[in-house]
């Protein structure tokens, strides 16, 4: 929908990636609509989930494990969605200052399917880190 490297707003976020209020508030803890969003492809090595701790795969086999019936259609019809080349929304995520990492915040079945298909890169769309996520670890 927008170019790699385009500048986009917080409502322009919302609907392209089609989240829902309580995944709103995840992805834009922080931000105004002021805050400007960045398109670009992050190196799937560099990326964590919100929490610094879990690589994607980790995340999907413990859901996956707990709760196969919610997890598994999704992460099913994403790897053949992006197999065949279909688009996805991109994944929300923030640049951790002190890790050097991105984190993100939506987008954790895409990312666990991208990884799986050997992806190097993923498309995100990029906000500042608030003070409090520049703090933790």
């Amino acid at each position: 929908m927008y170019p790699e490297g385009s500048q986009i707003t917080q409502a322009q976020a919302k609907a392209w990636i089609g989240v829902g209020a309580d995944e709103y508030s995840d992805m834009c803890k922080g931000t105004t609509r002021d805050t400007v969003w960045v398109v670009r492809s992050l190196p799937m090595s560099d990326l964590r989930d919100f929490g610094g701790c879990q690589q994607p795969s980790d995340w999907l086999l413990q859901k996956l494990r707990t709760s196969p019936e919610e997890h598994e259609y999704d992460y099913v019809g994403l790897m053949g969605a992006l197999r065949d080349g279909n688009a996805v929304p991109p994944i929300a995520a923030f640049f951790h200052d002190r890790t050097g990492s991105y984190r993100f915040t939506d987008g954790f079945h895409r990312v666990a399917a991208a990884s799986a298909l050997g992806w190097t890169t993923i498309l995100a769309i990029v906000r500042p880190a608030t003070p409090d996520e520049n703090f933790s670890t």
